[in-house]
């Protein structure tokens, strides 16, 4: 889960925007939409409700950013006793599990007149005239006593992985939007050059991985220098190199976003 989601309420000071989401292919018949953002595995299996909305218009493909702050009579109290989306802010420890389900349904609409609307009404209301759902399960956790130096550390190693699955959705996470790289032949590439090449397949990874890691950090400000080894083939043709390289990060609103990387010529054998 991106730090933009995370609860502005007890010990947590987040944006608390719910995040953007979309769904294709509905069920034929479909009416209407039901979204429930749960912490299923909370309160010793009971779960735990952060956000539950309901008469979705059936002709809908998602939700807009931030739409759980929005239209408080069409979302159903939540377990901080809200009627809005509220964030994770679980306690130190692992990570917790928050599934987003959307729920296609055979009704136009849901009245929620007399008692107040909870997901354990709702989930009576449409039972039975659900035509279809589809569940998304983020990951979100408070790392107990972890510094600001080895936080970078473990999301600059997993930086390194997601270039090596070509995992787009992760390199998009981690990368700001005005990123830039140089390399040491002197090209440089833009964030969007990357996801690109990612999207491509053209470069197929063996291995990617930082070792020798060393971050410094001033303030919002941390600069890490690693070695880097890559093996793979690109375009078919094999390659395999070690290069060290510097990546700056930057906190902002949303948690640190890696804005700028520098590597030098490849070394030799």
């Amino acid at each position: 889960m991106p730090e933009s989601t995370v609860l502005n309420g007890l010990d947590c000071r987040g944006p608390n925007r719910s995040p953007a989401l979309q769904w294709t292919n509905p069920p034929a018949g479909t009416q209407s939409f039901v979204v429930i953002l749960d912490d299923y595995e909370a309160r010793l299996g009971d779960g735990f409700i952060h956000w539950a909305v309901y008469n979705i218009p059936g002709s809908a493909t998602g939700l807009a950013e931030n739409a759980g702050a929005s239209d408080p009579d069409r979302h159903a109290w939540n377990d901080f006793l809200k009627r809005n989306y509220g964030g994770p802010c679980p306690p130190e420890g692992p990570p917790h599990k928050y599934r987003f389900t959307v729920f296609a349904l055979d009704l136009p609409s849901i009245d929620d007149a007399g008692t107040p609307m909870t997901w354990r009404k709702l989930r009576v209301v449409i039972h039975g005239h659900v035509l279809g759902q589809a569940s998304l399960t983020g990951l979100y956790g408070k790392e107990k006593s972890m510094t600001t130096e080895q936080q970078i550390a473990a999301l600059d190693t997993e930086y390194q992985l997601a270039v090596e699955k070509n995992d787009v959705a992760t390199m998009d996470r981690i990368l700001a939007d005005d990123f830039a790289l140089v390399i040491g032949s002197g090209k440089s590439f833009t964030k969007k050059d990357l996801l690109d090449d990612a999207r491509s397949g053209h470069t197929v990874y063996e291995y990617q991985r930082d070792t020798n890691q060393v971050v410094r950090v001033w303030g919002d400000t941390a600069v890490i220098t690693a070695l880097l080894s890559a093996k793979g083939t690109q375009e078919g043709k094999p390659f395999a190199y070690r290069v060290w390289f510097s990546d700056t990060y930057v906190k902002t609103g949303n948690g640190w976003k890696y804005v700028f990387g520098q590597s030098g010529a490849h070394l030799p054998d």
